[in-house]
């Protein structure tokens, strides 16, 4: 018997002397939001703040996406229909704002926060939903 305790004791000292073992990580967080009537997902990491779409200033601009100026958290910013940047027609409901740096993207819905593997699309609650790259969206504003 005193060997087996002092094999206890010997695992039960020894399980200090080693890391403590970190779970690893089930998936990234997205945003799950409603664009053009379609499920997408938003990356967490890609957003600053999302906001009841405030009062938007039009501004004339060649850009077709470009709905105005904002005003947030003291400061301004320009806020595009994501509807037009994805290719869907324009219209009126836009209810919030996905604040991404300096520029917002107005969406018709917020659905909710998902955990789900990185992945380009995500399965979520049984519905599919693509991953917006919001790099390529800003590049695409940029690029006019």
């Amino acid at each position: 018997m005193s060997d087996r305790l002092a094999d206890l004791r010997r695992e039960f000292d020894e399980s200090f002397a080693v890391p403590a073992r970190v779970k690893a990580r089930e998936g990234e967080s997205y945003l799950a939001v409603r664009i053009g009537g379609d499920a997408y997902a938003i990356r967490v990491a890609d957003i600053g703040s999302v906001v009841a779409a405030p009062r938007i200033c039009k501004l004339p601009s060649r850009h077709a996406a470009l709905l105005g100026l904002a005003g947030h958290r003291g400061r301004i910013i320009a806020a595009y229909d994501s509807r037009i940047l994805l290719g869907y027609p324009a219209r009126s409901d836009l209810r919030w704002l996905v604040v991404v740096g300096s520029i917002a993207l107005a969406v018709e819905g917020l659905e909710g926060y998902v955990q789900a593997p990185p992945q380009k699309v995500i399965t979520a609650d049984g519905t599919a939903r693509t991953v917006l790259d919001v790099a390529s969206l800003v590049r695409k504003i940029k690029e006019g």
